[in-house]
């Protein structure tokens, strides 16, 4: 009787046990079908690349279930370009075609996200601070051994790996026209300053012009306009948590999904551009800004 009642119980707490492994794995994993994907094009030493990365793609791993509905996927080629004979050239000069093929070969020898990306967030933060010299203490923060790292970027597979970036950055649809350039599941979100931004100092596409009141607002609508025919709809690559919700067509729904963006609700003005553009889009805007101000006096 003793046996028989021993064996019940074990049974029972057998299928307990069970039914808890399967119902929870069930609940909190989303299926890779399921996973939004999240591309960020980027450079290393535009500084809005940095503040993306250190501001707003870091609260991805502050949520365990954000995450897990993310497929991130970095793209450290940006602006650059490549001459004869294979050399980059790249926007922000040396250094930075250095610091985008050793975040690189950061990401091909720490293949899991959240191998490598503490390095590259590491690296980006201290650009952010305007410490980039300082990269390879990044090694010793996070315990990791440079080896790998440095034959990679001194030992030319590093640009094999640009390469490799360069064609993905360059074969995008619609074409990258700035940096950060985050794409949510094939769509680009584009960042056009809204009209509540500060009318009263603001950059106009190259050199920092200082405008009266009046004249800043009749501009920065006609840059409005020409930015909205240029890049098509008005969407932020900085609130990109909600177009990855939106995204979203799997049943376990993150929390953070249910609640307001916090960034949409933000009514901090922002200045033109918060971007790094392609120097080829400076010559096209500005032909358009030309264009607007002839017709408009006509």
């Amino acid at each position: 009787m003793v046996s028989r009642l021993t064996t019940t119980l074990s049974f029972l707490t057998y299928l307990f046990i069970l039914f808890s492994l399967s119902s929870s794995s069930t609940t909190i994993l989303p299926s890779n079908s399921d996973k939004v994907s999240l591309a960020l094009y980027y450079e290393s030493l535009c500084p809005y690349s940095a503040n993306f990365i250190v501001n707003y793609l870091d609260k991805l791993f502050e949520d365990d279930e954000l995450l897990s509905i993310v497929d991130l996927y970095l793209s450290p080629w940006g602006n650059a370009k490549i001459r004869g004979n294979d050399t980059f050239v790249c926007q922000h000069g040396p250094y930075e075609c250095l610091l985008n093929t050793v975040e690189a070969c950061a990401i091909h020898a720490w293949p899991k996200l959240e191998d490598h990306f503490p390095f590259v967030y590491c690296v980006e933060r201290l650009v952010y601070e305007r410490k980039y010299p300082e990269w390879e203490s990044c090694f010793e923060e996070l315990g990791l051994d440079p080896k790998t790292v440095s034959e990679c970027y001194t030992g030319g597979y590093g640009d094999e790996l640009e390469l490799k970036y360069a064609a993905e950055t360059n074969a995008l649809q619609p074409p990258h026209k700035y940096v950060p350039w985050v794409v949510v599941d094939g769509q680009p979100l584009y960042e056009v300053c809204s009209l509540n931004c500060d009318h009263k100092k603001w950059a106009l596409i190259g050199d920092f012009v200082i405008l009266p009141p009046r004249l800043s607002v009749i501009l920065h609508a006609i840059l409005l306009f020409v930015m909205i025919s240029t890049y098509g709809q008005l969407m932020d690559y900085e609130d990109f948590i909600t177009y990855i919700c939106k995204a979203y067509k799997g049943t376990a729904t993150p929390e953070a999904c249910s609640k307001p963006s916090g960034y949409s609700q933000r009514s901090k003005a922002k200045s033109i551009p918060p971007v790094c553009y392609r120097d080829t889009i400076i010559s096209k805007l500005l032909e358009k800004i030309k264009s607007a101000i002839s017709f408009w006096m006509q």
